[in-house]
């Protein structure tokens, strides 16, 4: 059962890739699907903006099994949270472990130097925003304050060493 919803959920995403499109004069190009809406302009199309996340190991092997038999969609991408030696060699497109792991900085570098979005979930104490931005240097994180992540970025002004360029990168 698991496995089956894993790949709906994945190939869920390519229908409503074409019924979201990117609309140059803000109608819908001629002969869509009823139903068919634009993207907010200069917006990535959903293919580049799906991402199937991979929260456990169980996940990952369904995710690597359905791969393997191209159950997925070609355009599918995924994030793994929990081991960054698979996020690298599934390929994904990001590693996003809890923060409550710790900065695991050598794994944050290592996954950046291989090409993938690095973050953690989720952030909302400043002292703790300011520690993963100066021990760490991810990508960014979750939080549900937004506008404090921002402030605290620009007071620290720490860019990650390495932009994210695996296909699909966040």
């Amino acid at each position: 059962m698991h496995r089956l919803s894993s790949i709906a959920q994945s190939l869920a995403v390519k229908p409503l890739s074409a019924t979201i499109v990117a609309c140059p004069t803000g109608v819908p190009p001629a002969g869509s699907p009823a139903g068919t809406k634009c993207l907010f302009p200069g917006s990535k199309p959903i293919s580049q903006r799906a991402y199937i996340g991979l929260p456990s190991q169980d996940s990952v092997n369904t995710y690597t099994a359905a791969l393997a038999a191209g159950q997925l969609w070609s355009e599918q991408r995924c994030l793994v949270e929990e081991d960054v030696n698979e996020a690298i060699s599934l390929p994904c497109a990001a590693w996003m472990p809890r923060y409550t792991r710790g900065p695991m900085t050598s794994d944050v570098l290592n996954a950046q130097q291989q090409g993938l979005f690095v973050g953690f979930w989720t952030i909302n104490d400043p002292a703790t925003m300011d520690a993963f931005m100066t021990q760490a240097v991810p990508n960014g994180f979750l939080t549900n304050y937004l506008g404090l992540a921002n402030q605290r970025f620009e007071e620290i002004g720490i860019v990650p060493p390495y932009t994210p360029s695996r296909v699909g990168s966040p």
